[in-house]
């Protein structure tokens, strides 16, 4: 009979996101810029004012890439978490 195992895979990444701003000082492109990558809302290049610019958003790898696996052995498999997102 087979059994049953959690195996979870984990990797080290890095978002790096770059807005363009256009700002009289670096304090408030600093505010304007967080604004941008803090709001939910605002994910697509159209939805930013004219005064900043999303230039790059990607989920690169880390440098060391760090790549572990655990498997455990389980009797039952939890509940699957709400908003799971796979990638290919």
């Amino acid at each position: 009979m087979a059994k049953k195992y959690l195996v979870t895979f984990r990797r080290r990444y890095i978002h790096r996101v770059v807005v363009g701003v256009e700002a009289p000082s670096k304090k408030v492109a600093l505010q304007m810029a967080k604004a941008v990558y803090e709001s939910n809302s605002k994910t697509h290049v159209s939805d930013i004012d004219s005064d900043t610019q999303l230039l790059y958003d990607n989920i690169d790898d880390a440098e060391d890439d760090a790549f572990s696996i655990e498997i455990k052995s389980t009797d039952e498999f939890p509940k699957p978490m709400v908003g799971i997102v796979m990638h290919g």
